[in-house]
């Protein structure tokens, strides 16, 4: 969505199913490669932002940080 959005900002017609289908190829292309593979390493912190705003992702992002400080002291 923030995608489309930007390309629209700047006046690029394309459509919302062909941003996603372009990152969804793009991704699968990064993943199956042989040098260097697209993975999510064990230790990642997955958020979903999809529903969220910038602030409110931030707020996550700085509380997750806060928690692993926490426990690692």
């Amino acid at each position: 969505k923030r995608r489309y959005d930007e390309d629209l900002k700047k006046g690029l017609n394309v459509s919302y199913e062909e941003i996603r289908n372009d990152i969804i190829r793009r991704d699968e292309v990064d993943s199956g490669r042989e040098a260097d593979p697209l993975k999510i390493s064990q230790d990642a912190v997955f958020i979903d932002s999809s529903e969220y705003t910038l602030d409110g992702v931030t707020d996550m992002i700085i509380n997750i940080i806060k928690t692993k400080e926490k426990n690692n002291v």
